[in-house]
């Protein structure tokens, strides 16, 4: 089973990531964090690509099914509220994809993000936006269905909202 969304989101992803390479120029090979990798997806993608990637969760069957699965790739379990096991500036490359959603300490990743990027480096965020005229259709008639309060989103992001988050964090959204 794969998302229906992944291969628009590899084309998009590999797309800003060599466009962002080619102006960064790392000596190496570009090492990418999948912050919130799930069932590693994206982690073979990049690994396949030449990238050195790594995937960090805090659900530990995914984790240890990814060692399992994928021995020659990296894994490595994560609680929401402690540091990853990276020394600072480790990661050319944070992609993390429909996580931020889930998380109770926004600001707490936030800071992970800049305590793990080098200097320069990218940050390739994505998060679920319906846009202004579905949040109001769902805010008028279906509430409580959309927004409940036993589903795994603690959150939902407007752009303005987002901006306000990267920019708090010294990230300059680009797209």
């Amino acid at each position: 089973w794969e998302h229906p969304w992944t291969p628009k989101k590899q084309e998009l992803t590999i797309e800003s990531l060599e466009k962002w390479a080619k102006t960064f120029n790392p000596s190496g090979k570009i090492r990418v964090l999948d912050y919130g990798c799930g069932d590693a997806v994206m982690v073979r993608f990049f690994h396949e690509r030449g990238y050195e990637a790594e995937g960090v969760d805090i659900s530990e069957v995914a984790i240890n099914k990814n060692k399992q699965n994928f021995p020659d790739l990296r894994f490595n379990l994560i609680t929401p509220d402690t540091r990853t096991p990276y020394q600072d500036n480790s990661f050319d490359v944070i992609f993390c994809s429909e996580v931020i959603e889930h998380l109770y300490d926004v600001h707490f990743a936030f800071n992970e993000f800049n305590r793990l990027l080098r200097p320069g480096g990218l940050l390739l965020l994505t998060t679920p936006y319906h846009g202004l005229l579905k949040n109001l259709a769902i805010a008028l008639h279906s509430f409580d269905s959309h927004y409940r309060i036993d589903w795994q989103h603690i959150r939902f992001f407007t752009k303005a909202s987002l901006k306000t988050v990267c920019l708090a964090h010294q990230f300059s959204p680009i797209k």
